[in-house]
């Protein structure tokens, strides 16, 4: 039943997200058959399948495995257009603007005197 839940959560948050299948398969160097086996709960989410699908939907684990759904969220067409734009780079861009968007985190929590 866990499985399920988490398959949901992970499903939910590609809609929203507006990634595909077909951008999860790529990513993550699965099949098509064992990317549907994981989502449809037929098969087992490992622990690395946990942090592999946190990474490529930009969530915690713990969102993934918390007990209630995550929190539907709109994605205005300028969102949905970055994230199309983003999944299409390479793996290492897709790293250069993971780092370069943690950096600017950082700066914009800090507190200045």
């Amino acid at each position: 039943m866990v499985n399920k839940e988490i398959a949901e959560r992970i499903k939910t948050l590609m809609k929203n997200k507006g990634i595909k299948q077909k951008d999860i398969i790529e990513k993550l160097h699965t099949t098509k058959s064992s990317l549907s086996a994981k989502l449809g709960g037929k098969r087992m989410l490992t622990a690395e399948d946990i942090v592999e699908f946190s990474s490529m939907l930009e969530c915690s684990t713990e969102t993934l495995l918390k007990e209630k759904p995550p929190h539907l969220v709109e994605v205005t067409k300028d969102e949905e257009e970055f994230f199309k734009l983003y999944f299409s780079l390479s793996d290492e861009n897709q790293k250069i603007i993971k780092k370069i968007s943690n950096a600017l985190a950082v700066q914009k929590n800090r507190k200045y005197p």
